[in-house]
């Protein structure tokens, strides 16, 4: 299994320093960290109604679902939409 360090100074974008931050305390593998982040979306969004899923706050805005629907075309392309 390929084992994942945090980055160091100069790994990134100066921009990022501050996100970085939040996770110092952090010490578990970045992959464990995605999984768990994934199935709280995930839980988050099955619980959504569909008006809510639908909902915009203002015309030509993008609702939950348009929002999950675009970064899965993105992550799967040829696969979702068309």
């Amino acid at each position: 299994m390929i084992e994942y360090t945090k980055p160091t100074h100069g790994d990134y974008a100066e921009y990022f320093a501050d996100y970085l931050k939040l996770m110092e305390d952090d010490h578990r593998d970045v992959l464990v960290i995605l999984k768990e982040q994934g199935e709280q979306v995930t839980k988050a969004l099955v619980q959504l109604t569909d008006e809510q899923s639908s909902y915009r706050y203002a015309a030509g805005k993008w609702s939950v679902k348009d929002v999950i629907e675009r970064s899965a075309e993105k992550i799967l392309p040829g696969v979702v939409g068309s």
